[in-house]
């Protein structure tokens, strides 16, 4: 992913940087924007611990190529029955296109991460997220990560348009599920955290769902992709708004898709080759361009 609060934080970082028409418009829709940030990732908490068609659509998104999302969105955006409605569906895909940016550039070196140290895909999204509160001075574990998402039936009808298969109830579900959840895996109360590692000990789920509860003490595994993530996100402000050009160049007058949004939303070809390095090599590195932009 990277996860929750990374996307925020991203989605605000390229809220700076959209040009003035961009940024009115996803003013007027803040809270679909907001919610788009988050991608296919929305569908994996329906009923998160039962496989079920509502996950299955987020975890098949991932996996596949953005491409023809994107392509079918235009005649989804374009068939809205009134200009407000338009505006909504195209703010939410903004947010979205936002989530594909980030997920595309900083997955494939999760991927390598995760070969050469003893972690797991969820402690270095977590400690991401850690490390992002603490930059902005918020207390890790007291801070509300979710504070930027509203579920609303009317939100969840916006999205549903895109999502045919799925009804417009599952989509609102999503997003509360999604609140719930987050707000669940940091929460500060002691007892709350007891209750629901005991709960992935006792349904064996400990090993691949407890990275997503926020510790209390920082993992010193993840220092080193703390600053590589950084880094990424940072660099990723300019491909985000030549893809959101592109967007709405294909958008507004039907220009090509670039060619990048045929990457799928995990790691790229070629992941194996990206270098993972020592916390002290880590502070001195910078991102190459293949690194970025494959």
């Amino acid at each position: 992913m990277p996860s929750i609060y990374a996307h925020y934080t991203f989605g605000e970082m390229m809220k700076k940087a959209f040009p003035a028409d961009i940024r009115k418009l996803i003013s007027l829709h803040e809270d679909l924007f907001e919610i788009g940030l988050h991608g296919p990732d929305l569908f994996f908490y329906y009923h998160a611990l039962l496989k079920n068609r509502v996950n299955r659509t987020g975890y098949h998104m991932h996996d596949v190529s953005a491409a023809p999302f994107f392509r079918r969105s235009r005649d989804v955006i374009l068939s809205a029955a009134s200009i407000s409605e338009k505006h909504a569906r195209l703010a939410y895909i903004l947010g979205f296109l936002c989530h594909f940016t980030l997920d595309s550039v900083c997955h494939s070196y999760i991927e390598k991460k995760l070969t050469e140290d003893p972690v797991t895909h969820s402690d270095i999204e977590t400690e991401f997220d850690r490390y992002l509160l603490l930059k902005q001075n918020k207390r890790p574990l007291h801070a509300k990560v979710t504070s930027h998402l509203h579920a609303s039936t009317a939100g969840a009808k916006a999205i549903q348009a895109f999502f045919p298969t799925l009804s417009v109830r599952q989509v609102e579900s999503s997003i509360s599920s999604m609140i719930w959840y987050n707000d669940l895996f940091t929460t500060s109360d002691r007892l709350t955290r007891s209750l629901v590692t005991f709960f992935m000990h006792a349904t064996f789920t400990y090993k691949s769902l407890g990275g997503l509860l926020m510790k209390e003490k920082a993992n010193p595994h993840c220092a080193d992709s703390n600053l590589r993530l950084h880094k990424l996100m940072e660099a990723c402000v300019p491909l985000g708004l030549s893809l959101t050009k592109n967007y709405v160049a294909f958008f507004n007058h039907g220009e090509p898709l670039s060619p990048y949004f045929r990457h799928t939303f995990g790691p790229k070809p070629g992941w194996e080759h990206i270098p993972v390095l020592s916390l002290k090599e880590e502070r001195r590195y910078k991102p190459d361009t293949e690194e970025l932009s494959q």
